[in-house]
């Protein structure tokens, strides 16, 4: 991938980013668009979705988008709780179509906010997402929030008795609505990978492309990660309650967990 783009500030860091994603999604592209909903409203642009329409121009309809990015200069406290707000937005919309046909696991849309610097630290920013997690359900939170220059807040899944399993993506409302409580924890977590960044956030996108449609060729995400360090630190555990959204665990609920430790670092 060429990186040189992503750093260069003459460069918008949304064309840097669509050009460079563009060669790894086979059918699908990553273009800065508005989305369309069953009731043929639009949302505002979105720096980058990540879609399989056909059609070249115009806004691109919600049953189509397999994620977005939404896309920042510099990541302030401002410029999360914004972001916030737009992910939320199109992850409200309805994939109608893929509704009626039963996609169970195609439901979603996820959504990443990327940054090319932040004014806060990566444990700042975890707190951040901590306190704007409490305000409205886990369907509609980030799927990762990222600063190219330093590194990546995202998600992963325990289930009990086993280790950690890997990323996890947020799921739907539908999804949730229509499933039991699954067992499992789901584990914020810091990794400050640095420059490597860019190659974990392509790699969640390409992940979430082949949960949207089984089968798609694509680039082989396993091959962004052979350079990727293997710690990154636990800062925040959740569970499903019985509503199906994710709430916090308290520490001693934490500390009792089997196998649990706050302060190592995980694969």
């Amino acid at each position: 991938m060429n990186l040189k783009a992503l750093s260069d500030p003459d460069i918008r860091l949304q064309d840097a980013i669509n050009e460079l994603l563009m060669s790894l999604f086979g059918p699908f592209k990553a273009m800065t668009s508005r989305v369309l909903d069953s009731d043929e409203q639009t949302t505002e642009p979105y720096s980058s979705v990540v879609h399989n329409n056909s059609n070249e121009s115009g806004d691109v309809p919600i049953d189509n988008v397999a994620a977005i990015i939404d896309c920042y200069e510099v990541l302030t406290i401002e410029a999360l709780e914004a972001a916030y707000q737009r992910i939320k937005t199109v992850k409200s919309l309805q994939e109608t179509a893929r509704l009626e046909a039963g996609g169970g696991d195609t439901e979603m849309t996820t959504g990443l906010i990327v940054a090319r610097n932040s004014g806060l630290t990566l444990e700042e920013i975890a707190t951040e997402i901590g306190r704007l997690n409490g305000l409205v359900p886990s369907h509609y939170w980030p799927d990762a929030v990222a600063v190219l220059s330093a590194g990546i807040v995202n998600y992963s899944m325990h289930i009990p008795g086993s280790e950690i399993s890997g990323n996890f993506f947020l799921p739907a409302e539908a999804v949730t609505t229509n499933s039991p409580a699954p067992s499992v924890w789901v584990k914020k977590i810091i990794r400050p990978i640095d420059t490597l960044t860019i190659n974990k956030v392509a790699s969640l996108i390409i992940a979430s492309i082949a949960i949207f449609q089984p089968g798609v060729h694509v680039t082989d995400y396993q091959k962004l990660l052979k350079d990727m360090p293997s710690h990154a630190a636990e800062t925040q555990t959740y569970q499903f309650n019985l509503a199906n959204t994710l709430v916090p665990m308290t520490i001693e609920q934490v500390f009792t967990l089997p196998g649990s430790d706050q302060a190592k670092w995980l694969q």
